[in-house]
């Protein structure tokens, strides 16, 4: 037995070729078809305007659910009374009163 690789034909290898026009994005066909946008270069803008939009909405309502967060949520003490706060090692104390996160 030879160690040898035969291959029956030369250049076997073709590479990948798109055939027909390139599809169309299915949101930019649906701003087209519906009228908002006049072609594929308008339609991108008004995706990308409505990205930003949604991200910023989106980051909107993040700040205003984070400042709207009750005190008991955001302070782990608030609950506690005196004595249970005096029963807790004052390491332990001090890390809950000055949280990174705050």
């Amino acid at each position: 037995m030879s160690n040898e690789v035969k291959f029956e034909e030369e250049n076997s290898f073709k590479s990948h070729r798109i055939f027909g026009d390139p599809v169309k994005p299915k949101m930019v066909d649906f701003l087209i078809k519906s009228g908002l946008a006049r072609d594929s270069k308008s339609a991108g803008s008004i995706l990308i305007i409505l990205a930003v939009v949604f991200l910023v909405v989106s980051v909107l309502i993040y700040l205003v659910f984070i400042s709207s967060t009750p005190k008991h949520v955001q302070d782990p003490l608030y609950n506690l009374t005196p004595e249970q706060k005096s029963q807790i090692p004052a390491d332990e104390l001090k890390v809950m009163q000055n949280p990174k996160w705050k």
